[in-house]
């Protein structure tokens, strides 16, 4: 369980500073794709959030949980962060077409995240 919590913290921590560095920059508006890599580490830094909640008394994960259920519940959250960034108008992509494309790539960029984090968890689970 330390090893997942490590991994979550800097996961998050890492998350933070390239998010931070890639607003100040504008680096997100420079390189459009850039948010594709910054949605994949969200998307495993949830999924290791989602392996890490036994330890804080949260029994929503068990050994029976399965890939579906991290990648669910990683959408989920995905899902959460599309409408926060609709609500306060922080999506690089303005009209319409291009909001439902954009979130659209997002949602698979954290499916993917929920793929790589689910593997390193199941792998940690076994040593």
């Amino acid at each position: 369980m330390i090893l997942i919590l490590t991994l979550l913290f800097t996961s998050l921590v890492s998350l933070s500073i390239i998010n931070f560095l890639a607003l100040k920059y504008s680096i997100y508006y420079t390189y459009l794709w850039f948010d594709m890599p910054v949605h994949i580490l969200g998307g495993m830094s949830v999924a290791f959030g989602y392996a890490a909640l036994p330890f804080f008394n949260i029994h929503l994960s068990n050994k029976y949980t399965t890939l579906f259920h991290y990648v669910l519940f990683v959408l989920f959250i995905g899902l959460v962060w599309e409408i926060f960034e609709y609500i306060f108008g922080i999506s690089i992509a303005s009209p319409l077409d291009d909001f439902v494309t954009d979130t659209f790539i997002d949602f698979v960029m954290d499916a993917i995240g929920a793929v790589l984090g689910y593997g390193i968890v199941k792998r940690i689970s076994k040593l």
